[in-house]
This record gives structure tokens, sequence and C-alpha cells, in this order.
């Protein structure tokens, strides 16, 4: 968890893209060993998530560990849903910083990686 959410300059001083500015979504570059992805926050979602594009372009030093997910689909408001087929803890840097974290894999997710509440 990232302690410095409670303050708006401090926000800012973190580089979080779209604070003031409402055409703008907020998100963050995350680093992984190879590439930098752009992380959503989504305060909505409940999980942190990846859509499987994504998780198929990250590098083996990224992933430190995978389990297969059997179980329910998850579900959306516009009854919509989505496949689940892993969950993986990656490490990835983020503000300056290195974090471990676990992060559901999802097909058609239409966004390659989501900050959920979990994280926020």
């Amino acid at each position: 968890m990232i302690n410095a959410l409670m303050v708006k300059g401090i926000i800012e001083n973190l580089g979080i893209a779209a604070l003031g500015e409402p055409t703008k979504r907020p998100s963050v570059k995350g680093r992984f060993c190879k590439r930098i992805e752009v992380m959503l926050y989504d305060t909505g979602s409940a999980i942190t998530c990846m859509s499987g594009s994504a998780y198929r372009r990250l590098q083996q030093n990224d992933i430190l560990k995978t389990e297969k997910i059997h179980g329910a689909p998850l579900r959306r408001p516009v009854v919509m849903r989505f496949r689940q087929e892993r969950k993986c803890s990656l490490r990835f840097e983020i503000l300056g910083q290195t974090k471990e974290y676990r992060v559901f894999v999802i097909d058609g997710l239409h966004e390659d990686f989501i900050l959920g509440i979990d994280f926020i």
C-alpha cells in the first residue's frame, strides 16, 4: 500500500495523472523488468487485475508465482462476465517503490492493468 493517498499535495508530488483534470483518467506508470505499463487507479474495482495480453508480455523475472483459479467468473454490473484464468504474484516498481503484489489475470479486460481498492 502506498501511504500517501490522504493529502492532495502529496498525491500530486507522486506523479499520479488526472488530478484536477476531468478529461484524463487517474493513472500511474509501473515498471516491470523490461517494460513500462500504464496502471489505471480504479477505486470501483475490488481487486487489482491485468489483462491476459498484458500478462503474456511480462518477462519470467516479473512473475514470482502463478496459480490457476477455479470457480465462478467475475461479474460486472452490466451482467458481462469475465473469465479469470489465474492469479499471480508480480514484482514491479511503482512511484519509486518495488512491490510484490497479487494480481488477477482476466481475459477480455478493457485495460491492461487496473490498480483496485485492495492496492490503493
